[in-house]
């Protein structure tokens, strides 16, 4: 590897030395082969993975870069899993970012919401007065971003507070809190895999220039595959 600057070493001639890497440096073309590997010894030779086509005792594992998607038939076996990988490259389990949302944000007591209002669509820059400090404000809005993962229901409201990040008011306070009160009373809610077909149906929608501040639109889509929900978005 070429040396990073400010730490070059030359050799008697002056010429620049080059750098030989014990481990492989994230970025590295080099980098990704050498996790694969490592995830995989880990995965066949410790926990004994191996691969397989029959219909039981499946556990399916999809991995992109250094995001990990475990599923599988069996709930005791995917924590075991889920368990021995934590402790060998210690994980963030996404799983409870939800629960911990609600709680770090105070809200835990507050009152259940089932239903998110229109009033989104009705956000502007200026609402209300402005938030004394609005770093609270944005590391919630950031976890809400993680949410969005696998809460399509939640990515068109979270599309419209993200928007305000730099400056948030009140007005865009109180829509955070009705999120909070939505999610706590939907706690449980989550997508659904069943088999069906394998055919891709997409759909897609836009309001046309509706923001009256900038006269841009906010585009959604989803994508079926078969009648399971595999992508959406929901953008300005």
């Amino acid at each position: 590897m070429k040396q990073p600057l400010g730490f070059e070493v030359c050799d008697a001639n002056g010429i620049p030395l080059a750098c030989r890497l014990n481990k492989a440096l994230y970025g590295l073309k080099y980098a990704s082969r050498a996790w694969f590997e490592k995830l995989r010894y880990f995965l066949v030779q410790q926990l004994k993975f191996q691969s397989s086509k029959v219909v039981s005792g499946c556990l399916f594992m999809l991995v992109y870069v250094d995001d990990i998607i475990v599923n599988g038939d069996d709930c005791s076996e995917l924590e075991k899993v889920i368990q021995c990988l934590n402790e060998k490259f210690w994980l963030k389990d996404l799983v409870k970012v939800c629960l911990r949302t609600i709680g770090t944000c105070q809200h835990g007591k507050c009152q259940a919401g089932k239903h998110l209002n229109g009033k989104f669509s009705y956000l502007t820059v200026v609402a209300g007065s402005p938030l004394g400090d609005g770093t609270f404000y944005r590391q919630i809005v950031g976890s809400f971003q993680y949410l969005c993962l696998t809460r399509p229901d939640i990515a068109f409201a979270i599309n419209k507070v993200s928007q305000y990040m730099h400056q948030p008011y009140d007005g865009h306070w109180t829509a955070v809190k009705q999120i909070l009160r939505y999610i706590r009373g939907t706690v449980t809610h989550g997508l659904v895999f069943q088999l069906s077909s394998v055919s891709l149906t997409g759909f897609s929608d836009s309001d046309w220039a509706s923001s009256l501040e900038d006269g841009q639109s906010t585009l959604g889509f989803c994508l079926y595959l078969g009648d399971n929900l595999i992508g959406w978005a929901s953008k300005k």
